[in-house]
């Protein structure tokens, strides 16, 4: 369970230390055992870390065959959890792999789906931070609406008291 998960972990970061040094082997050897614990343990999000880094891995060894494997199961591994980050990620994947092939009629389509499903996240956001926004002024408006109700509550229990006070007056000076 969570040891699997934690030496799926530790495995991927050392198959990402071969991979920057260039030594592909090591590299493969590392993300391939990582990915097989993950696949094992069924665990979605980090299988496509696991595809993503595997692809890198195949692209560098010019085996595309692969590579493309990959990049489908990441694919539809993104669809199925709901994941546009990964979807984008794979998208752009296919992009560079399509272009190291010379296939750029297929380059230009995954770059134009990776750019729309990169504009949709963009907007998505966007959109958020619009409406976290405009709570935090419809939220701002009414303190400062309260804030004011308080202070006139104050100003007319101020009144009511000066008032009662020469009511008082008046009423001691009649009786005097």
């Amino acid at each position: 369970g969570k040891y699997d998960l934690r030496e799926s972990n530790a495995l991927n970061n050392i198959g990402n230390v071969w991979l920057k040094k260039g030594n592909l082997q090591k590299a493969l050897q590392f993300h391939t055992a990582a990915y097989e614990i993950r696949k094992r343990l069924k665990h979605s999000y980090l299988l496509n870390e696991s595809y993503k880094n595997l692809t890198k891995v195949y692209i560098r060894l010019n085996d595309f065959n692969r590579a493309h494997d990959f990049i489908n199961k990441g694919i539809r591994n993104s669809i199925e959890i709901n994941s546009p980050k990964h979807l984008k990620l794979f998208y752009f994947q296919l992009y560079e792999l399509s272009r190291k092939e010379g296939d750029f009629k297929n380059a230009l389509e995954s770059f134009l789906e990776y750019s729309n499903i990169k504009d949709s996240i963009n907007s998505v956001n966007s959109e958020n931070k619009i409406a976290e926004l405009e709570i935090k002024y419809q939220t701002e408006k009414k303190e400062q609406k309260i804030l004011f109700l308080r202070e006139k509550d104050l100003l007319n229990s101020e009144i009511i008291a000066k008032q009662k006070a020469n009511q008082l007056l008046l009423i001691i000076g009649i009786i005097i």
